[in-house]
């Protein structure tokens, strides 16, 4: 599950926080890999603003190569390393940046209780609660209306609840803010088919080609 959150680029969802009392570091992340296969570090493939990378200045675009001075590993090490540490630990992170490296200090803060009520909401779906994953991810959007990963969560709840409409809502509300997401477009493309409105679902399978030609729905 966790390789998944992190391909859909949703969750190491703004995340690396994937457990009860973990820190929180604000980064979405994933493995970098050469074009042999070879793992070169750990991309940042974004950062909240209000995180603690944020404020300690790691970018978009980052290769994060050591943490406190050990080769960094591949991303699901370094998130169950995050998920381990305590708030307020301090991490010396070293990131490749425009082919040099740059030194890091990262202090790990507390969950967000937005966050809280995302992870909530992601276990209560995968055991198939779906009126209970509803309500924490409709609360994480209450808490705050800007957190796309919440959006993306209850429109997933909708798919599985056959509420469609709702679905395409939400997906929407994520696409406007993660327009690169080709899962999104796949998944309201899936939700537009079965309300069958066929000429939106191929424009947004054409759209989810365009962004990833090997999309697997297509």
């Amino acid at each position: 599950m966790l390789k998944h959150f992190i391909s859909l680029i949703v969750l190491a969802t703004m995340l690396t926080a994937t457990y009860a009392d973990a820190a929180w570091i604000g980064i979405e992340i994933r493995d970098k890999k050469s074009d042999d296969g070879k793992l070169q570090g750990i991309e940042v493939v974004d950062v909240d603003p209000r995180g603690p990378a944020a404020q300690a200045g790691l970018r978009k675009g980052d290769i994060i190569v050591s943490v406190d001075g050990r080769v960094a590993g591949s991303t699901e090490s370094f998130v169950k390393m995050a998920a381990d540490a305590p708030k307020g630990q301090l991490l010396h992170v070293t990131v490749l940046r425009n082919g040099e490296r740059v030194n890091q200090k990262i202090t790990l803060a507390e969950t967000p209780k937005w966050l809280t009520y995302i992870r909530k909401g992601r276990e209560e779906a995968a055991k198939k609660n779906y009126d209970q994953a509803e309500r924490s991810f409709t609360k994480a959007i209450e808490l705050d209306p800007g957190i796309q990963e919440a959006y993306y969560g209850r429109a997933g709840v909708y798919m599985d609840k056959k509420q469609y409409d709702s679905a395409i809502a939400d997906y929407t509300k994520y696409i406007e803010r993660m327009p690169s997401s080709w899962d999104a477009y796949g998944k309201r493309g899936m939700a537009y088919e079965r309300k069958g409105r066929r000429d939106d679902a191929i424009r947004d399978y054409t759209k989810a080609i365009d962004l990833k030609p090997d999309f697997p729905y297509s």
